[in-house]
């Protein structure tokens, strides 16, 4: 059945109606595997501290200061009184 033509979604169905139940245990026990995925993401963020070059950020890449949002009160709270100046 391996080295046959049929697509995949064929060879699937083939082994689900002849052999139903090893195809029961490859879907318990191979199939979750096969669809798991792990990821890993390392970032840094910049620290912005100089007033006037967060002004500028602000005007020119304002998506690169969109972290203070997320990072605290304080932070949005002084990029609204920024963005006001």
């Amino acid at each position: 059945m391996i080295d046959s033509r049929l697509d995949p979604d064929a060879k699937e169905a083939k082994i689900k109606r002849t052999y139903p139940e090893e195809y029961r245990f490859l879907l318990q026990n191979c199939y979750p595997a096969l669809r798991h995925t792990d990821y890993r993401i390392d970032y840094t963020i910049r620290s912005f501290s100089d007033v006037e070059e967060i002004k500028r950020i602000m005007q020119t890449q304002p998506q690169k200061l969109f972290w203070l949002r997320l990072t605290s009160r304080g932070a949005l709270s002084s990029m609204m009184c920024l963005k006001q100046l």
